[in-house]
């Protein structure tokens, strides 16, 4: 976006480096109340889930656009089910799944017997 100066000089805003655009987006995830950190590397994974180790809840990446390309949080402000993990620097978000990993696993060895 370009922007005219009062004496008519052409003065273009200078674009957010991505590392300055990473660093929003943690700030802005971490400033979300309703979402929940975990450190990096918390969540195992099994298959395509990531399973919290505590609770046994069921997560899977969260597959849908959240931030702006500045960096700013612009979707799914208020879910409570999103838990997000600062890796390398970025934000990777994970969304929560019904039921448990406990639960999964039964019906997956009732399915094979």
């Amino acid at each position: 976006m370009s922007l005219l100066t009062r004496i008519g000089r052409d003065v273009t805003p200078a674009e957010p480096s991505p590392a300055e655009v990473a660093a929003r987006r943690v700030q802005q995830a971490r400033d979300r109340t309703s979402w929940r950190e975990v450190p990096d590397g918390y969540l195992v994974r099994r298959g395509r889930f990531h399973v919290d180790p505590e609770t046994d809840e069921v997560y899977t990446l969260h597959g849908g656009a959240l931030f702006s390309s500045a960096g700013i949080v612009e979707f799914d402000l208020m879910r409570t089910d999103l838990v997000f993990e600062v890796r390398a620097g970025d934000v990777v978000v994970f969304e929560r799944r019904p039921g448990t990993w406990s639960e999964r696993y039964a019906r997956q060895l009732g399915a094979v017997r």
